[in-house]
């Protein structure tokens, strides 16, 4: 998250107060490094200019399943959402991805597979917001409706996916750690 941090605070204009925050990323970042490697973080002008140890850390195996079942499910579902017309529908019945999904989406999406993708689920929230712009309601009964459009944890495909490799990833390490009293 740091190192995020840092790749985020560089794009920024040089300022006295992106300076402290760099200043003060580093003395974070140096709180994961080994105490035989101190002060690996290096500073120029007040900035940071890298964050090896944070590299030095892995994810812990659960986090690593996640991650590598998210990607081939991403890998796949972004080629299906190009050339599946269905997969297209779906995704737009469930409201397609939530914000954050979103963003991971986009990294590995080209943007004609992102072109292709989005078209029926932008049509119908326009389709649903000029019904109700059309309507003379409460705003209550409003806002209910537009919620509506949204869609819920569980039509989040990438989040089910998210949780299912979390579940599986969790007993797995459980059943192992029953298996193995010294396993931590």
């Amino acid at each position: 998250m740091c190192d995020r941090v840092w790749k985020f605070l560089q794009e920024l204009p040089h300022s006295k107060e992106i300076d402290s925050l760099h200043l003060r990323l580093g003395e974070l970042a140096g709180l994961f490094g080994r105490e035989d490697e101190p002060d690996q973080i290096e500073s120029v002008g007040g900035r940071a200019t890298g964050l090896s140890n944070l590299h030095r850390l892995g994810s812990c195996e659960i986090c690593a399943y996640v991650a590598e079942k998210l990607w081939e499910f991403l890998g796949q579902y972004q080629y299906d959402l190009i050339v599946r017309p269905d997969e297209q529908q779906a995704f737009a019945n469930r409201g397609g991805f939530c914000p954050f999904h979103t963003w991971e989406y986009e990294t590995i999406a080209s943007p004609y597979g992102i072109c292709n993708g989005y078209p029926g689920l932008l049509d119908r929230l326009a389709a649903e917001l000029r019904d109700a712009a059309l309507i003379a309601v409460p705003r209550d009964v409003l806002l209910t409706k537009m919620r509506s459009l949204l869609p819920t944890p569980d039509d989040y495909v990438l989040c089910v996916v998210r949780d299912k490799a979390e579940q599986e990833a969790i007993a797995a390490t459980a059943r192992r750690s029953a298996d193995n009293e010294s396993y931590t």
